[in-house]
């Protein structure tokens, strides 16, 4: 089962994760966490391959609920998850 965070959680550990930002493209080019990669989350099951089962991922989006969704997956999928709770919109 997946984790939960808060943004500031996030900000103090984050090198303790890679950082999956699941929104678009035009929302993660306007502003992002350093260091993220961005896959929008209709396009996260198409990624997989390139997600390793060794890592600790924390998945952001706006507000929380999609990364949620996301996080759910992945961690249906085998993957080591963190959900981050308020999103963009609490960093």
């Amino acid at each position: 089962m997946y984790t939960s965070i808060s943004t500031k959680e996030l900000d103090e550990k984050r090198k303790s994760y890679d950082i999956i930002d699941v929104r678009d493209r035009d929302a993660f080019l306007e502003r992002h966490i350093e260091g993220a990669e961005n896959i929008p989350i209709e396009e996260l099951e198409e990624h997989l391959d390139h997600l390793s089962k060794e890592k600790n991922y924390a998945v952001i989006c706006y507000s929380g609920k999609r990364s949620m969704l996301a996080s759910e997956f992945l961690d249906s999928q085998g993957f080591q998850v963190t959900n981050v709770r308020g999103g963009m919109n609490e960093w």
